[in-house]
């Protein structure tokens, strides 16, 4: 007889509580002198081995790394932007393509990252798949964090200061867009990454917004509503925290990873 299907993966879990995270990785991007704005992890797999790319703005760039389920990371590309302008936060769309997004226009740029094996390449934003204005640029204040919803086809990003907000807009035209909330419990809002959560609709579904001032990460439900305590970061007094990225939550405990200026990546994990 033919073998039974193989059963069901078990549901995600619902993402209740940022306690019982610890820092379980800490290390120094090389090739980084600073102004490490974002990241977003590309693939995981199964031994816990992660691709990475990460933004930087000054230079404007992508650089894509490899990191071991044990060892250092390890610079696997790099990909100078031309005509971008204030490059603050990058997220995975599919496979290789990605979004950027532009602190001072506001704009939320859908380009592709060349096959790794190239091992670089020049990204122009004249070549990018789709340009989407949010009307939230600012030079001192405007769009920081990206994160993109596949189950919705929507974007979550930040306006980082004075107000500080959580917004949501549809992929699609016309691009509908609203704010979620209006972050005042800490100083501004600097990186954003999607959680998804169990089941159909995104009830489950939860946001990790970090917070470059306070040095925390702040959980909320994708309405805005903030559950549970932050967590405090565990990073230099002077480092800057400026990205966020959730890893696939396929196995094991929820981790996540955080970058922050000048150069430092991190990995953060809950309880088993």
């Amino acid at each position: 007889p033919p073998s039974p299907p193989p059963p069901p993966p078990p549901p995600r879990p619902v993402l209740n509580t940022l306690s019982g995270f610890r820092r379980v990785g800490n290390w120094i991007l090389a090739g980084i002198k600073d102004n490490l704005s974002d990241g977003a992890v590309l693939e995981a797999a199964p031994d816990g081995a992660l691709r990475f790319v990460v933004v930087i703005n000054k230079p404007t760039e992508l650089r894509e790394y490899t990191l071991p389920a044990t060892g250092e990371p390890a610079l696997a590309a790099v990909y100078p932007l031309t005509n971008f302008v204030d490059t603050e936060g990058v997220a995975l769309l599919r496979g290789r393509a990605v979004v950027l997004s532009e602190e001072r226009s506001g704009a939320l740029v859908e380009v592709t990252l060349p096959a790794v094996s190239s091992g670089g390449g020049v990204i122009d934003r004249a070549g990018a798949s789709k340009v989407h204005q949010t009307g939230y640029g600012d030079p001192s204040g405007g769009v920081e964090g990206v994160t993109y919803s596949p189950e919705e086809d929507a974007f979550y990003f930040l306006k980082e200061k004075a107000p500080s907000l959580v917004l949501r807009m549809d992929r699609q035209p016309p691009n509908a867009k609203r704010t979620l909330a209006t972050v005042t419990s800490v100083g501004d809002v600097a990186g954003i990454s999607h959680v998804p959560g169990a089941g159909p609709g995104t009830d489950g579904d939860r946001l990790l917004v970090i917070s470059d001032k306070s040095k925390q990460v702040l959980l909320m439900r994708p309405d805005g509503t903030l559950v549970g305590p932050p967590l405090a970061l565990s990073v230099p007094s002077k480092s800057k925290p400026e990205g966020i990225s959730i890893l696939p939550l396929d196995a094991g405990p929820v981790c996540f990873l955080t970058f922050s200026e000048p150069a430092i990546l991190q990995k953060y994990c809950g309880p088993e």
